[in-house]
C-alpha cells in the first residue's frame, strides 16, 4: 500500500507542508522503498524534507511523480543514503525554490543523475548542492534548456571527484550565481562545457572549476558586463598548469585565478591563424591552420 495515493481512502488526500519531513530518518534496516508515494499531487513546502536521510543501506527509491515541486520540497530527501546507486525516476516540471536542493547530497555510491523534465524554474536555489559530495557520480544527463534563476546550480556538482564529463549548459542568458562553484574540487574534469552566455552577471561563475586539477579546456563567450561583482573571482584557481582557453574577439581578461589560466593558449572564438612552412629538403609550401575551438 502506498502511504500517499488517493484511491487507498475513502476521500480526497489534503497533504499540507511539513507532511513528511524526517520520516524515516537513519532507518539504517530500510533498503526498499518503491512504490511509496504514488499521487501526482504538486510536492507542498517541504514534504519530503530529508524523509530517506540517513538511510544506508537503502537500495532502491520511489518514483517520484509529483508535477509540481514547491519549496523545500524534496531538500535532503536521499541525503546520506551512501548505497543508493541509481537516483529515483523525477517528473516534476516545474520546480520551486530550494526544491531540489542537497537532494543526494553525501550519496557516495550514486553512479548517475537522473532524467531532468524541468520547464520552468521558479525564485531561487533549486538545485543549489544537488549531487555535491557525490563521489561515485560519472554520469550526468542533460540539463534543462531554460534560463537559470539566482543560485539554480551553485555546487550542484561540488566534489564529484569521479566526474570526467559536464552536462552542456546551453543558456545564454544568466542570472546571479546561477553556476558559483558548480564544479569545484571535480578533479576528473578535464574540458568544461561550452559557456555560451553573452553577458556575465554577478558571482555567475564565482570559483566554478576551482581545484578542477585536470582541467585543460574552456570556451567562454561572454563579451559584456565582464566586471560583475565577483563573476570571475577564483574561478580557475587550481586548474591544469597548462590548457586552451578559447574566448570572444573583443572580451579583455585579466590572467590568472580571476580570468584566463596563468600557463595557457588564448584563443579568440572564429579566429584562423595561418603561417607557411617551406619544408627544406623538397622545397614544398604546407600551410597551417589553427582556429580556435568553437569557430
Amino acid at each position: 500500500m502506498s502511504i500517499i495515493d488517493s484511491s487507498n481512502y475513502g476521500g480526497s488526500v489534503n497533504v499540507t507542508g511539513y507532511t513528511f519531513p524526517f520520516l524515516f530518518y537513519n532507518c539504517t534496516g530500510l533498503t526498499h522503498a518503491d512504490g511509496l508515494f504514488t499521487t501526482t499531487h504538486a510536492a507542498v513546502k517541504r514534504e519530503y524534507y530529508n524523509s530517506f536521510r540517513g538511510c544506508i543501506n537503502l537500495l532502491s527509491a520511489p518514483i517520484l511523480n509529483h508535477e509540481t515541486v514547491n519549496e523545500n520540497a524534496y531538500c535532503g530527501m536521499f541525503r546520506d543514503c551512501w548505497a543508493l546507486t541509481t537516483p529515483p525516476v523525477i517528473l516534476a516540471q516545474e520546480i520551486k525554490g530550494f526544491g531540489l536542493k542537497s537532494m543526494f547530497l553525501d550519496c557516495t555510491g550514486l553512479t548517475q543523475t537522473p532524467t531532468l523534465h524541468i520547464n520552468a524554474f521558479k525564485d531561487t536555489h533549486q538545485c543549489e548542492g544537488m549531487f555535491e559530495n557525490c563521489i561515485s557520480l560519472a554520469q550526468t544527463q542533460t540539463l534543462p534548456n531554460i534560463t537559470p534563476t539566482t543560485g539554480t546550480y551553485k555546487r550542484m556538482f561540488a566534489n564529484c571527484w569521479s566526474l570526467t564529463t559536464a552536462p552542456e549548459l546551453p543558456s545564454v542568458t544568466l542570472s546571479n550565481s546561477a553556476y558559483t562553484a558548480m564544479f569545484e574540487n571535480c578533479t576528473g574534469l578535464t574540458e568544461a562545457p561550452l559557456l555560451p552566455a553573452t553577458a556575465l552577471t554577478d558571482y555567475c561563475y564565482y570559483e566554478m572549476f576551482k581545484g578542477c586539477s585536470q582541467l585543460s579546456a574552456i570556451t567562454m563567450l561572454a563579451s559584456s558586463n565582464l566586471s560583475a561583482t565577483d563573476a570571475l573571482t577564483n574561478w580557475v584557481s587550481g586548474v591544469s598548469p597548462t590548457g586552451v582557453f578559447v574566448k570572444e574577439v573583443y572580451a579583455t581578461l585579466p590572467t590568472g585565478n580571476n580570468g584566463i589560466p596563468q600557463g595557457w593558449l588564448a584563443l579568440s572564438n572564429g579566429i584562423t591563424l595561418s603561417k607557411n612552412r617551406i619544408d627544406c629538403e623538397s622545397g614544398t609550401t604546407e600551410t597551417i591552420t589553427v582556429t580556435s575551438l568553437n569557430s
